[in-house]
């Protein structure tokens, strides 16, 4: 994709490189951040994040898009875990998503570091973290964000194109370190963790990214 920077932002425990895919315009005025592969295993959530980006960077509304918002990507945060067949934790023996406080593990710690670089003039906005568990669920903080209504905007939209289709949200409180969490008590950003059920069929994770896509695209493009 001719919009996005390649660019490795360090190593992890093991040495295997963690990479980073950029799109960064001085006259953005915010930041979306998209991560995922913390947890080794969970292959149906980065589907959904594969299909997500591709409708985010070649819709119509894209271009409009990145006129107003930069884009950071991290695909793959525990490469050592994906390529030892770890189930949870990194190569250090820790579950990354909860290390986003401590930031004990040098691939959070990276990740973090490269993030705060980045966003220095157009902060985090919306922060979408793609896993995957035994059915279909947004996981989200309860609380009150300025940016609710991109939320808002996405889930109403999936229901509206998708038939028979009801988001199931989980709200809870910030307590626990993890990336939903971080996003909002380091910008005060709407965090989301986007989780796809493990048997969740291909057709149905492209369905939802999409959609999830779409619903964003047109709530960050619209005049307010």
């Amino acid at each position: 994709e001719g919009r996005l920077k390649f660019d490795v932002i360090g190593q992890s425990k093991l040495g295997r490189r963690l990479v980073c895919l950029k799109y960064l315009n001085p006259n953005s005025k915010g930041t979306v951040v998209v991560l995922s592969r913390q947890h080794p295993p969970e292959v149906t959530g980065y589907r959904a994040m594969q299909f997500f980006m591709d409708e985010l960077l070649h819709h119509e509304l894209s271009d409009a898009f990145f006129d107003r918002y930069n884009l950071l990507i991290y695909p793959c945060i525990n490469p050592d875990g994906v390529d030892h067949g770890h189930w949870r934790h990194s190569a250090g023996g820790v579950d990354l998503n909860r290390d986003w406080g401590e930031y004990l593990q040098t691939e959070v710690k990276q990740v973090v570091k490269d993030i705060y670089k980045e966003t220095s003039t157009a902060p985090v906005i919306l922060g979408i973290d793609f896993h995957s568990t035994y059915r279909d669920v947004f996981y989200t903080n309860d609380t009150i964000t300025s940016y609710d209504y991109v939320k808002e905007d996405w889930f109403s939209y999936m229901e509206k194109t998708i038939n028979n289709y009801e988001v199931n949200e989980k709200s809870s409180a910030i307590k626990r370190p993890v990336s939903k969490s971080w996003f909002y008590a380091a910008f005060g950003a709407q965090g989301i963790t986007y989780e796809v059920g493990d048997n969740t069929i291909d057709s149905l994770i492209e369905l939802k990214g999409r959609a999830s896509a779409r619903g964003i695209l047109m709530s960050l493009t619209k005049s307010r």
